[in-house]
């Protein structure tokens, strides 16, 4: 009873402790009679005019990135840098990104069988991309949790040599296995 009691009065401590930190919102009134700092300091005017223009330079300069990812990102964080002061170019900015991660979103789709993780599912009909994405996430997690005491217990009782020896042997059977299942797939695409 008395454990109970004290959490109660701890919660309602801390409670009124974060009710009491939070600010309240300013009225119309008060900020009216706030002095406009921002108006009037010619430094901080200079130094907001000149983060904008490095701002703008920024943009320029990075629609002429070569990596397409980077320009639509780069792009994309000066747009929103620069919403507040300069809404129509930050519009162009975003869509411009937009633009890019359109092209990219279409050309990532049509090599999708390029990349290892999407190589299952590029193999396999569209009602089964669910299951073989499962198979394949447990089949790698399962390699993780496992593969790790297997190693050490092989490098305890035989070695490193013997562990390194047998994961060579086990990717050089992967390999095969690949080679069987890729000759299989082409004979049966034939």
């Amino acid at each position: 009873m008395i454990h109970l009691r004290l959490l109660i009065s701890i919660a309602l401590l801390t409670g009124s402790l974060v009710k009491a930190q939070t600010p309240t919102p300013k009225s119309p009134a008060d900020k009216k009679n706030a002095p406009a700092t921002t108006k009037e300091d010619p430094d901080l005017q200079q130094r907001r005019s000149v983060a904008f223009s490095a701002l703008q330079a920024l943009a320029i300069e990075a629609r002429s990135y070569r990596e397409e990812p980077l320009r639509a990102r780069v792009q994309a964080r000066i747009a929103d840098a620069l919403w507040d002061q300069d809404q129509e170019a930050a519009r162009a900015l975003f869509r411009r990104a937009w633009e890019v991660a359109e092209t990219l979103d279409t050309t990532a789709s049509n090599a999708t069988p390029a990349l290892p993780g999407r190589m299952p599912v590029g193999r396999t009909p569209p009602r089964h991309h669910g299951m073989v994405v499962s198979l394949y996430t447990a089949a790698l997690d399962t390699g993780a949790v496992l593969g790790l005491p297997l190693c050490g217990g092989i490098a305890h009782v035989a070695g490193y040599r013997a562990m390194f020896a047998s994961l060579a042997l086990l990717a050089v059977v992967g390999l095969a296995l690949v080679r069987l299942d890729a000759r299989a797939e082409r004979v049966r695409l034939s």
